[in-house]
């Protein structure tokens, strides 16, 4: 299982349902269940960007590489895109 349905079980069942089968059964709100599972799409994509952007940075960070005589950060070692960590 990706992580990324590994955050959409966990937020799930934060909700208080069992599985993504479960929602789909019993939504019950005024707007649509199609406008109701893009919102919630939306908040897992946004959860899953979230960790993979914090795993990404601490990567970066430790790759970045520092000139102590200039007191200077490699741009290109914090940016590279070895550091971008999809999960």
């Amino acid at each position: 299982m990706s992580r990324l349905e590994e955050i959409k079980e966990e937020y799930l069942k934060q909700l208080g349902y069992r599985n993504y089968y479960h929602l789909v059964d019993n939504i019950k709100s005024g707007i649509s269940p199609i406008e109701k599972l893009i919102l919630l799409e939306d908040d897992i994509s946004e959860k899953y960007a979230e960790e993979c952007t914090k795993a990404s940075l601490e990567k970066a960070s430790e790759n970045a590489k520092f000139d102590i005589m200039n007191e200077d950060v490699d741009k290109e070692s914090i940016t590279n895109l070895e550091n971008i960590i999809l999960l």
